[in-house]
């Protein structure tokens, strides 16, 4: 067939979809010159791609896109004022409606499982370091896939998208991402009590003000809403608090300090403003003081005397006395954590930090959940609990899977895996299988992916890292201080 002067195979475009070619069909001009023959008068573009498949349609667009970013100066320079507004609309309009493809294409990467092919264990990971989008822009791309794309069922069927009226502005080029993003944290925040029928009208109102407003400004209708809503805050249940509970860490940032993001139920505030009355009362955990006392104020045996005076010289803020109680809590629990019941494994801190560091008393040090931690504070960290200390050699031997074994492993890839994506602990990951980071093969093999999930890139490069100096080939230990024991004959 032959549309606005491009000649167009059926057939042709079929095999294109079927075998992901993406040779643009006659006359599309995949090198971005122009020359394809269209004539302005009478042009109908939607008719000039109606054949195409999908890579082809990529094709074309990313023709058109190299010709606007090479010629832009030339062809911004023959616009008019008007016409320049006419193209930022045009423009602005082509990106939203961008956003409806991706969101399709998210969510059949996540249903087909596509992610696995190219090594990754989730959508999230693929979108944010297999493509190198960031976490930030993965996560945005997920929330926009949930509000926009039509998810799919068990049966194979394709649902409504949850936002139905977004959607719909989003394809038609009158809203974004931003603003799909801002109704879906109002819709988020709707009480579970709210009928089906307001919240379907709620979310229209939304998607109206979507068209006409910038997120920010929808995100104060959407505020106006909810007041309109649930005007004294009494429909929400625990049913709407236990859904949106959460606790998270952020990445250390330079200072390798940390921020809290958290929403507590109103159970826990309760439980934590008692607690921190007591463990952070002025006075108490101060870790610049050494005469400071330890645990809670109200402690049976605590001599008020003692206790008075220290607060006086405890200039600590609230948010750091509270900070320090934090901190003494966790001690206090590591402590009762490693005195379990015989059928429990104690728990424990794996730190992994090289002789060099440690003896100038400089440099990071890893635990095997991926936090750094400096090795002068390392040091004060270590000077209670009994240490373990793990050698690495170029030797081999026999390897036993007891639970010593299996923790000292962690040190051999130096306590986590840094490859983006998984800067922390190997546990914690679905999935994870990963080829020890040695130059010799031990006598017993680890656990290794299967042919239907190949093994990541990062797996790959432990395979190339034999001459690190910090690479383990044996792992020996000894349960008390820190001597080391001989190498028995096999080892050798």
């Amino acid at each position: 067939m032959s549309v606005n002067g491009v000649s167009c195979n059926d057939d042709a475009a079929a095999a294109g979809a079927r075998d992901g070619s993406g040779s643009a069909p006659a006359g599309a001009d995949p090198a971005g010159t122009g020359s394809a023959g269209f004539d302005s008068a009478g042009f109908d573009p939607d008719a000039a791609v109606a054949c195409f498949s999908p890579t082809q349609l990529l094709a074309v667009q990313t023709a058109a896109e190299k010709r606007l970013t090479t010629e832009a100066t030339a062809l911004l320079a023959a616009e008019s004022e008007n016409g320049l507004l006419g193209l930022l609309d045009a423009r602005e309009q082509c990106r939203r409606r961008a956003e409806v493809f991706d969101a399709a294409l998210y969510v059949e990467v996540s249903d087909r499982g596509v992610y696995r092919t190219a090594g990754h264990i989730s959508v999230h990971q693929l979108y944010a370091y297999g493509v190198r989008l960031g976490a930030g822009e993965a996560r945005r791309r997920r929330i926009t896939a949930e509000g926009i794309a039509a998810m799919g069922t068990l049966t194979g069927e394709r649902l409504e998208p949850h936002l139905t009226a977004t959607a719909t502005a989003v394809a038609d080029g009158e809203a974004g991402a931003a603003h799909a993003a801002a109704v879906a944290e109002i819709m988020d925040k709707l009480p579970s009590a709210v009928t089906h029928d307001d919240g379907v009208k709620a979310e229209a109102m939304l998607a109206d003000a979507a068209r006409r407003l910038d997120p920010a400004a929808v995100t104060v209708v959407g505020n106006r809403i909810l007041a309109w809503l649930d005007p004294d805050g009494t429909l929400a249940d625990d049913h709407d608090r236990a859904r949106r509970r959460t606790f998270n860490l952020q990445p250390q940032n330079r200072q390798l300090m940390s921020k809290v993001r958290a929403l507590l139920t109103p159970v826990l505030r309760a439980k934590l403003e008692v607690v921190l009355h007591q463990w952070a009362a002025a006075g108490m955990n101060n870790p610049g003081d050494p005469d400071s006392l330890r645990g809670a104020a109200d402690q049976p045996g605590l001599d008020p005397a003692l206790l008075a005076a220290a607060a006086e010289r405890d200039t600590r803020t609230l948010g750091q006395r509270q900070h320090d109680a934090l901190e003494a809590l966790c001690d206090w629990a590591s402590a009762l954590a490693g005195q379990p019941a015989p059928t429990r494994i104690p728990s424990q801190t794996v730190v992994t930090v090289t002789d060099e560091d440690l003896a100038r008393q400089a440099g990071i040090a890893w635990t095997a959940t991926g936090t750094r931690i400096p090795v002068t504070d390392l040091v004060q960290f270590a000077a209670d609990p009994i240490p373990y200390l793990a050698v690495f050699s170029k030797a081999t031997g026999r390897r036993s899977p007891e639970h010593a074994w299996r923790s000292l492993r962690r040190h051999a890839v130096e306590g986590c895996c840094t490859w983006g994506g998984r800067a922390g602990s190997r546990r914690r990951r679905k999935g994870w299988r990963c080829s020890p980071a040695t130059g010799a093969a031990p006598r017993r093999a680890a656990p290794s992916r299967s042919s239907a999930h190949p093994s990541p890139p990062h797996a790959r490069l432990d395979r190339q890292r034999a001459d690190r100096p910090f690479d383990s080939a044996q792992d020996r230990y000894r349960p008390l201080g820190w001597g080391v024991w001989p190498a028995q004959p096999d080892e050798r």
